[in-house]
């Protein structure tokens, strides 16, 4: 509504009002059109078939023209059912796409809405179709005389349609000529933003393209809650208060529940470690006797090396005399009793060295559990 009438205006007044604001949304959705020529026509002066070439139609050009003869149709054969039924029009029509049930929903004046969602239940082909793409339709065909305002009220876009003598003529031509016009700026604008999706199938089939399904990715991703910070939580701890009897008594109770269960604790701590040391006990004894075990072992291992090593000089020695005996095959005394010593310390030599194979092999009866490295 213009700001420059006075707040207190008459009915006429208002008229003009919403005419003029209804001029000016048409000159701006216009996209066909000289916007100068428009402009020097609105103040009744003629502009001739020249253009401006200033202005964004004259340098840019019109959009494509499209057959729209489809959609009018559709939409023309609703108007008509609609108040043919309703009995605000003695017209003939074809009322097919209406059932009987619906035709109660009639009696109440039906608006612009209205009728969309009607095609939209009835023609899967228009689910998607935006609401301003039909006002844009409407504004089209009323400018061509097919539809016009059905409110007492002026409105700034048509809100009540209803169908004129024009346009049920235009319903029940069968010619084969198209309706060919041209977008207006809100249609431009509707058929460039994002379509919806009719179905899940129709979503289903966009994440077959990458780029797609990356777009898709990302603005769930962007769409995500921001992590809630962690709660902190309260210390339930209370501290009473001294100065009632109440407060002492339960300061008192709190205290000796706080020594009682401390000394709880020290009675589970003691029995638990009491019943490890019990389990490992036994353990640690068979332990300790194998760590025993595999001292004796070793210590006898090496005086069994010792021992193998003198009955081995033992018998070089004791070989040496028998060479020396058996090369100069002269034999005396004295070679004979050192022939006899060298013997008996390589018997005696021989003798330590099976004692303490014997011992060795006592101590591997006894350390069945020990494994080889222990025992090397």
């Amino acid at each position: 509504m213009p700001t420059l009438l006075p707040s207190k205006r008459s009915e006429d007044q208002a008229k003009r009002a919403y005419k003029m604001l209804s001029d000016f949304f048409r000159y701006g959705m216009n996209t066909s059109c000289c916007r100068a020529k428009i402009l020097v026509e609105y103040f009744g002066e003629d502009f001739g078939d020249k253009k401006c070439l200033l202005c964004d139609i004259c340098v840019d050009g019109p959009p494509k023209m499209l057959d729209l003869k489809e959609e009018a149709n559709i939409l023309m054969q609703m108007i008509a059912a609609r108040y043919a039924e309703s009995g605000f029009m003695d017209y003939s029509y074809d009322d097919s796409l209406c059932s009987d049930t619906e035709r109660q929903k009639f009696l109440v004046k039906p608006n612009l809405r209205a009728f969309v969602n009607k095609i939209r239940e009835q023609s899967q082909k228009f689910i998607t179709t935006d609401l301003l793409w039909w006002k844009g339709l409407a504004r089209i065909m009323e400018a061509k005389g097919y539809i016009r305002e059905g409110d007492d009220k002026i409105h700034v876009q048509i809100k009540f349609p209803e169908p004129t003598k024009r346009g049920l003529e235009f319903l029940q031509s069968e010619s084969d000529e198209g309706f060919h016009v041209y977008p207006e700026a809100d249609m431009l604008y509707s058929m460039r933003k994002p379509r919806a999706y009719s179905s899940f199938s129709d979503w289903g089939k966009g994440w077959a393209n990458p780029e797609i399904r990356r777009q898709r990715l990302d603005k769930i991703r962007s769409s995500n809650r921001k992590p809630r910070k962690p709660r902190t939580r309260k210390s339930r701890k209370h501290f009473s208060d001294t100065s009632t009897s109440r407060g002492r008594i339960s300061a008192k109770i709190s205290q000796k529940k706080s020594l009682l269960m401390d000394y709880v604790r020290i009675i589970f701590a003691v029995i638990g470690f009491s019943t490890s040391f019990i389990f490992v006990l036994p353990s640690l004894k068979k332990w300790q006797r194998q760590q025993v075990s595999i001292e004796k072992l070793r210590i006898i291992s090496q005086a069994l090396e010792h021992a193998e090593e003198r009955v081995v000089r033992f018998q070089e020695r004791h070989d040496r005399i028998l060479g020396q005996i058996c090369s100069y095959y002269m034999v005396n005394q004295d070679l004979e009793d050192a022939l006899a010593g060298a013997r008996a310390a390589m018997n005696e030599a021989l003798e330590f060295a099976v004692g303490l194979r014997k011992m060795q092999l006592q101590i591997l009866r006894s350390l069945t559990e020990v494994d080889a490295f222990h025992v090397g």
